[in-house]
């Protein structure tokens, strides 16, 4: 019996160890997509003043693409445009860094909500414990915190939700704009 509370010691102590580094991580991650979203604005706006591109009236040249899409037709423009091979990796790079770009959105709404319930998991048996000698102070104060971090993770969860399936869909615009002006400034 006595390895067993020793092991039950031992898993309330790395239980407690854990909810500092759980506390750091999700505020860190609300302060990020606090950021994100002011970015995400920003593009908004971007893409919102541009309209949508036109290939039968709009030139591939003169016309105010995204700022990925922008900056790799300014590099084709510019590069040697004569070996195939290269443009075709030079353009699926350039694929490639736009799907990156969501990879910190998937993150988050896995995430997020897991340091959430994390955090509500490691104070609630503080706050039992509290409860248990009478001490209630203790237990509402750690009852806050368990409440609060679900709050949070999953708030962080559906705000990089939603700002993943609009980014999802201008990165799919973009890919297609990225291929359409290889394909014309190629000829």
């Amino acid at each position: 019996m006595i390895v067993f509370d020793l092991l039950k010691t031992f898993v309330f102590l790395v239980s407690g160890v854990l909810l500092y580094p759980v506390l750091i991580l999700l505020s860190l991650a609300a302060v990020y997509m606090v950021w994100a979203s002011g970015r995400f604005l920003g593009e908004w706006m971007e893409r919102a003043k541009a309209g949508g591109f036109d290939p039968d009236r709009d030139s591939v040249t003169a016309f105010a693409f995204s700022g990925a899409v922008r900056r790799y037709r300014d590099m084709l423009l510019v590069s040697d445009r004569s070996d195939d091979a290269a443009v075709m990796y030079r353009m699926r790079e350039a694929v490639a860094e736009r799907k990156k770009t969501l990879d910190i959105y998937r993150m988050m709404i896995r995430v997020a909500p897991a340091l959430g319930l994390l955090g509500t998991l490691i104070p609630m048996g503080s706050a039992l414990a509290g409860v248990g000698q009478g001490e209630m102070q203790l237990a509402s104060s750690e009852l806050v915190v368990a409440f609060t971090t679900t709050v949070v993770g999953l708030a962080v969860g559906s705000l990089a939700y939603v700002l993943h399936a609009v980014k999802s869909r201008w990165i799919a615009e973009d890919i297609r704009q990225i291929e359409f002006i290889t394909e014309k400034v190629c000829r």
